[in-house]
């Protein structure tokens, strides 16, 4: 089959790694993992180094597994959209062997890292509701609400609760942390499935935007975006106001930062609303506060670390450069 890759897409396995769909997307990792290594006792070591790489590694052949099935699974949809996906333009034993293949170098990673099994078990489970969100027989993605609950779940198994096990995070700041992922993700992908409703539609796949309706959705999801920004600040100000030292100093560039989100950057993304349908169709006030909640907060608690123990400068530079990346396509998304 002859596959036009000039269309929208990942028309590579370099743009389907490193492009917007790829491991950018566990950005969402950073903010959990560097409050727990902030709060784990006798930090900073170097020790934790490691630790985090193994997590990471995790994390990110979970986002390409869940990435690639769902992709896998929506071939049709896709190339009636006009998108084209690497996975797809395979035949069907090598992209089974690349899904495959993701589940195997995660578990892998956390094997030689010496994760202990309740880390391993908790990969397993993330894999398993990420899975079930996109394929037969249970494919949440057509389950309406369903597939909230089963894709929030999945983030907030991979990016908090499998961090905060293998750092021996506190209880509460697990639930706090999982809340705030749950609802950024849930208001993300409310935003994704307003604009893939035509195509979703015509393909009947039953997702909770097909079922409101557009016009109903775009209502509902500036709600949905200031629900989840105060469970994010909420998030913030109970884990960071638990580091000893430095925290004043971190809450105050952090908010200031916001400011500057809202007054600075914010008038630049405005000036691209009519190209952007980021911009169009999510609230400011969620753009800048996941801004810097997910990732401004982290590079300073990072750079923080950094100063204390210089084994983390490894961290904090590839933190910065997949931000960086991720910043860079939220700007530019869906741009022509």
């Amino acid at each position: 089959m002859r596959v036009d890759r000039s269309s929208r897409g990942d028309p590579s396995f370099f743009t389907a790694l490193w492009g917007r769909r790829g491991i950018v997307k566990s950005g969402s990792l950073w903010l959990p993992l560097t409050i727990f290594i902030s709060l784990t006792p006798g930090t900073p070591h170097p020790g934790a180094v490691s630790t985090s790489l193994g997590i990471f590694l995790a994390v990110a052949c979970w986002v390409m597994t869940s990435v690639l099935a769902n992709d896998l699974a929506d071939c049709r949809q896709d190339r009636a959209a006009g998108k084209f996906r690497w996975i797809c333009g395979l035949d069907s034993g090598a992209a089974v062997g690349s899904v495959c293949g993701f589940i195997a170098a995660g578990a892998g990673g956390l094997l030689i890292f010496g994760a202990p099994w309740e880390v391993f078990g908790m990969y397993f489970v993330s894999l398993g509701l990420g899975l079930a969100y996109s394929l037969k027989p249970l494919r949440f993605k057509s389950a309406g609400g369903w597939g909230f609950a089963a894709y929030g779940l999945a983030c907030v198994g991979a990016y908090v609760i499998l961090p905060g096990i293998w750092l021996g995070a506190g209880r509460l700041v697990v639930l706090i942390l999982g809340a705030a992922v749950f609802f950024d993700k849930s208001v993300n992908l409310l935003f994704h499935q307003m604009l893939d409703h035509d195509t979703d539609g015509l393909m009947q796949v039953s997702t909770l935007a097909v079922k409101w309706g557009r016009s109903k959705t775009r209502q509902r999801l500036r709600p949905a975006a200031f629900l989840a920004v105060l469970v994010m600040i909420a998030a913030v100000l109970v884990a960071v106001k638990s580091l000893t030292g430095s925290w004043v100093i971190i809450l105050g560039t952090a908010a200031a930062g916001w400011a500057a989100c809202m007054l600075g950057v914010g008038k630049g993304l405005k000036g691209l609303s009519k190209k952007s349908e980021l911009t169009k169709g999510l609230p400011l006030f969620y753009l800048s506060t996941t801004l810097v909640a997910f990732r401004l907060l982290p590079l300073l608690l990072l750079i923080r670390l950094s100063l204390y123990e210089p084994a983390y400068w490894s961290l904090t530079v590839g933190a910065g450069v997949l931000i960086g990346l991720d910043l860079f396509y939220s700007y530019r998304y869906r741009l022509p």
